[in-house]
């Protein structure tokens, strides 16, 4: 497995609306790696690269996500989708780091990604971090946009992770069902912000549309309900459908240029 540095990596942050939070995040992702620049997918159209200090603005870009109104409840599987389309488009980037807006991150987590040799790192609570290599990205594939909502995508990616390459992931997830696999000690330099009222308003706003776009998804496609199937391990009952290739012309350039 190649190493993890600056030059073979592309880090992506989403965000809605917590400015404060992201701050943070931004500054704590540039402490702890000496990062070339830092993608920001905004789901909100209030997000200018003004709220950050003016020696970290030249490395800031961001990506207003124009088709989705304030409003809307976006698709966090077409985020990561398309961080990760335009990660693996340039053929010198290994890993993608895939980041919520409201995280802590350490020193050294370089490190342990480094002295160990998987494929996939996750932690410390399903999708708030994740680093993928162009390997998992072959053998996985996308992030599945038949959930519109978070919940279902993160832990749809994580089963498939469990169900097809067991031995090249390390996850440390702290849902109810506390995944522990191939642990390095990212738990010790990923942990959460406290989450803002923003966000538990929003969620508390949407239980319906949750329930229908991320837990009833998710068990048309499983027949489980997420909980169950994790806390059972019942990790290889059989979808109802198959994956779909989400950006086709994406995998054809990849064939074309003999990187598939």
């Amino acid at each position: 497995m190649k190493r993890i540095t600056p030059k073979n990596s592309k880090l992506w942050i989403v965000n809605y609306k917590r400015h404060h939070e992201l701050i943070k995040t931004v500054n704590f992702w540039l402490d702890s790696f000496e990062f070339n620049e830092v993608n920001i997918i905004s789901n909100h159209s209030g997000l200018n690269s003004d709220i950050f200090d003016d020696n970290i603005r030249n490395k800031i870009k961001i990506f207003h996500n124009w088709h989705r109104h304030d409003w809307m409840i976006g698709s966090i599987a077409q985020c990561w989708n398309l961080a990760m389309l335009h990660t693996f488009d340039d053929f010198d980037k290994e890993w993608v780091i895939l980041s919520q807006d409201d995280n802590i991150i350490l020193k050294g987590w370089d490190e342990k990604i480094n002295n160990s040799n998987y494929d996939t790192y996750i932690a410390p609570h399903g999708d708030t971090i994740q680093i993928l290599s162009y390997d998992t990205f072959k053998k996985i594939g996308w992030f599945d946009e038949r959930y519109r909502t978070i919940g279902g995508p993160e832990n749809d990616y994580l089963l498939r992770l469990i169900r097809s390459t067991p031995e090249t992931i390390s996850i440390y997830d702290n849902h109810i069902w506390k995944m522990r696999h191939n642990l390095v000690g990212l738990e010790n330099n990923f942990f959460l912000q406290q989450r803002n009222n923003n966000i538990l308003a929003t969620r508390k706003q949407n239980v319906d549309f949750s329930q229908e776009e991320c837990f009833d998804r998710w068990v048309e496609k499983w027949n489980v309900p997420i909980d169950e199937l994790f806390l059972t391990k019942n990790y290889y009952v059989q979808p109802n459908y198959k994956e779909i290739d989400w950006y086709p012309a994406f995998t054809r350039y990849l064939k074309s240029q003999g990187r598939l």
